[in-house]
């Protein structure tokens, strides 16, 4: 027996393939394949990536994600090697990173 996906469903899992490939490519290029050690895409809308197991980092959705990322190059640059916590670049405030430290 084969089943089928509702058309909603099989059109929520195209659009994270394409998220996924897009991300899989910019963190490619970006150089910072080796250090994500997970990509969650439950919710299109609030992607986060763990770098490393030392930071969270929220990116929102795919838009800007190109910037976001070279954003999060000049994020990594400014904290300690010892700090870890959630990075957020959701930028839904202002285009400003946030960093909150882990309790």
């Amino acid at each position: 027996v084969t089943e089928t996906l509702p058309e909603e469903q099989l059109s929520e899992l195209q659009t994270k393939r394409t998220s996924l490939l897009q991300i899989l490519a910019l963190l490619e290029k970006a150089d910072y394949f080796k250090q994500i050690v997970s990509i969650d895409l439950t919710y299109s809308y609030d992607i986060q990536l763990w770098y490393q197991e030392q930071y969270l980092i929220r990116i929102g959705n795919t838009e800007q994600l190109e910037y976001k990322l070279s954003y999060l190059s000049e994020v990594l640059k400014q904290l300690k090697s010892y700090q870890s916590g959630t990075i957020d670049l959701t930028f839904t405030e202002e285009k400003n990173a946030r960093f909150q430290p882990f309790r």
